[in-house]
């Protein structure tokens, strides 16, 4: 008598919707058995009360479902089980909750260790204080090294090398004072 009065279409999109019903995170149990048995009576009452409770064991979550299907007997009705998935899901939901807790506190916990562990060391570290600010080591002078025969620039080097009584080092070759 349904399908007479209203499009295929829109029957095929109720039955659709009734096939792959889930649980939403915005619904407890009950209301999602509600929900079952409101789009199973818009279908024209296409499941049976037994295939309707398949269907909504299939749509809880996986932590209730197991204790659904243990408890699921042909006397039970749609309600009842509904309250017993509503238990069974409000249990985990507070495990959940408590073990969230438990890995807050684990991770301040590990945070403030870490963070006294770097105060610590920052403490050891001696403090260089009054002076010349700066790398020591990189304001020291340096000596470089060129290659094998080749001329070295700079009056530095000019008392290191031997000259002869002109002047010259020997071997000539000297640096003139400008280059071409």
């Amino acid at each position: 008598m349904i399908r007479r009065h209203v499009d295929e279409a829109s029957v095929a999109t109720l039955v659709e919707t009734l096939n792959v019903a889930v649980k939403r995170d915005d619904e407890d149990e009950l209301s999602f058995a509600e929900r079952l048995r409101r789009l199973n009576t818009e279908c024209g009452f296409m499941y049976g009360e037994g295939a309707l409770k398949g269907r909504f064991v299939e749509g809880v979550h996986r932590a209730a479902r197991a204790t659904v299907r243990e408890r699921n007997t042909p006397g039970m009705n749609m309600a009842e089980l509904a309250r017993v998935a509503q238990t069974k899901g409000v249990e985990h939901r507070w495990l959940r909750l408590e073990q969230h807790k438990e890995r807050t506190t684990e991770r301040e916990a590990l945070a403030e260790e870490a963070r006294h562990r770097r105060q610590s060391r920052a403490a050891a570290l001696p403090r260089i204080t009054g002076g010349a600010r700066g790398d020591q080591l990189r304001d020291a002078p340096v000596r470089t090294v060129g290659a094998v025969g080749a001329p070295t620039p700079g009056p530095r080097y000019d008392g290191s090398r031997p000259k002869t009584a002109g002047g010259s080092t020997p071997g000539g070759n000297d640096n003139p004072p400008y280059r071409s």
